[in-house]
């Protein structure tokens, strides 16, 4: 049986790794001028939805992006399952602290798939390509969960 420790540190052990080991360069294929996520995303992942609004982009990229990045792996320049399995380890981590971090009402990610599935195939690249944005916004959740 597994322990799940509900700190933001082991969270942040995790981030960590997960940027130790890829390189977040702006994929080359992500040519779209519109934003998946902006600062708004941040604004809710640093408010009392932050639990929720974490969990459902998780879901997003675990279940859309991920999933269609590893059949054109060739095409990114990081190992799509090392992000895949430390996002799932993140969401874990997410559900079994739930006491712990905030998780009061559901976080609204329909705008980002709407405008994911818009962009067709481009979609893939942007939201690939808004992955250091992403590993940025998780670091400044994990921040705001500790104070």
């Amino acid at each position: 049986m597994t322990t799940y420790l509900c700190s933001t540190s082991v969270l942040c052990a995790l981030l960590a790794l997960l940027l130790s080991g890829t390189s977040c360069r702006r994929e080359d294929k992500d040519q779209i001028e519109t934003a998946l996520m902006d600062t708004s995303l941040l604004m809710v992942m640093q408010s009392p939805f932050g639990c929720r609004a974490m969990t459902d982009v998780l879901r997003f990229y675990l279940e859309t992006v991920l999933p269609a990045a590893e059949i054109d792996s060739k095409d990114f320049k990081i190992p799509i399952s090392t992000i895949g399995n430390i996002f799932y380890e993140l969401k874990r981590e997410l559900v079994y602290c739930k006491d712990y971090l905030s998780c009061k009402k559901p976080f609204e990610i329909e705008s980002i798939i709407d405008t994911y599935n818009k962009m067709e195939d481009k979609g893939l690249y942007k939201a690939m390509g808004e992955l250091e944005l992403l590993f940025n916004y998780i670091e400044e959740y994990m921040v705001s969960m500790k104070q």
